[in-house]
């Protein structure tokens, strides 16, 4: 089993919607909310302390942001600023950002953190210091309830219902139960382990719905064993163990992406517990392998290595780390880091979701953010 060493390197570690943030948009979309891990974290990790992961620092953020490193675990935009683009809002502020304020026209919030698990108790070691998906969901409620005192029932229900949430968290879960032999022993077998997720996830978006969610984004886990760090962890084992790891973490991926699946189809079809409620899962796992398993086609020149770091995979040297590199094309490489994807991968992600494909099941992205919702006063 790979050593909690692990993890502290893991926290070391086209489309067609090309629209700006001017000009009145398409869509009935008066805001945003993200809620997950480093996948979605905007730079809420920037403003806290103790042991977790931060993306603060060159060569993140070289990109888009001009070589600012807001706190993204990229070079540049993630899933959630494309989306924000595509629909005409400003890029989601962190929650923890002090200059972050309520405005009417465009409440677009970023709760998300690096390290963050659904779990709390995934929430340890080098992870000890980001915030839980529980947490998250509770400073979001705070929010709700200020918009509804602000701005009056009315107002309140239009940005409330008709904004999309997106949440992007597990990854850290599934790392931690695989890395850490105590924390597995106590959370039991794989198959309890999931069924626990799931059900975590089925009571946020319950949370969610009952502060004024309506519109719900669910992104599944993606192929982390195909990642430069478990590339690189994997290549120090022996084959048979290399061969069993690769079984069990990726047979609890699907296991989980399966039942968040069926979370999204089940939810709404209850319709005397969650009227209006639509929901929308992201196949992250077959997109991302389709890209690694057929890169030629995505234009993508390396779908195996970290684009920054250094060493066997780019993984053995942490990005940002002394020694560490960036590579010469980023747009070709299909990772940044030795955890997450470059802006370019991350573009034609963001192109299969809005537009539609087989990766976004029951609708597509776009679809979803011109959905009207009864009762909202438009």
């Amino acid at each position: 089993m790979v050593s909690v060493v692990l993890l502290v390197v893991v926290v070391c570690a086209l489309s067609s919607v090309e629209a700006t943030t001017s000009g009145k948009s398409k869509f009935p979309v008066p805001s945003y909310y993200v809620f997950g891990d480093s996948y979605h974290d905007a730079g809420n990790n920037n403003y806290l302390k103790g042991t977790l992961p931060k993306a603060n620092f060159s060569p993140y953020g070289i990109t888009y942001f001009k070589g600012v490193a807001t706190g993204r675990f990229c070079d540049g935009r993630i899933i959630p600023d494309f989306l924000a683009q595509a629909v005409k809002l400003p890029l989601a502020k962190p929650d923890h950002d002090p200059t972050l304020t309520l405005n009417q026209e465009a409440v677009c919030v970023n709760y998300a953190s690096g390290g963050a698990g659904i779990l709390a108790a995934s929430t340890i070691g080098p992870f000890a210091g980001a915030i839980p998906f529980s947490t998250q969901l509770s400073n979001y409620e705070n929010v709700s309830r200020d918009i509804i005192y602000n701005f009056g029932f009315d107002a309140a229900t239009l940005i409330l219902n008709d904004a999309i949430y997106q949440l992007n968290i597990g990854t850290v879960d599934l790392l931690v139960y695989f890395t850490v032999p105590a924390y597995q022993a106590s959370s039991g077998s794989v198959t309890k382990f999931v069924a626990s997720l799931a059900a975590a996830y089925k009571d946020a978006v319950t949370r969610l719905y009952n502060q004024g969610a309506r519109k719900v984004v669910v992104f599944g886990i993606g192929p982390v064993y195909k990642t430069p760090l478990l590339r690189l962890a994997i290549s120090q084992m022996t084959a048979a163990k290399a061969a069993a790891f690769i079984k069990s973490f990726d047979g609890a991926i699907q296991a989980l992406n399966t039942q968040l699946l069926h979370l999204v189809t089940s939810m709404p079809a209850d319709d005397v517990t969650f009227p209006m409620l639509t929901m929308v899962y992201i196949d992250t796992y077959g997109a991302v392998n389709d890209m690694i398993e057929d890169s030629a086609r995505y234009g993508i020149s390396d779908a195996i290595n970290a684009c920054c770091g250094a060493g066997k995979f780019g993984a053995a040297v942490s990005c940002g780390a002394k020694g560490s590199k960036v590579c010469k094309r980023v747009s070709r490489n299909l990772f940044w880091d030795n955890l997450h994807y470059t802006e370019s991968t991350y573009k034609k992600l963001f192109s299969l979701y809005f537009n539609g494909s087989r990766y976004v099941k029951p609708m597509s992205l776009k679809a979803l953010c011109k959905l009207l919702i009864p009762g909202v006063p438009y």
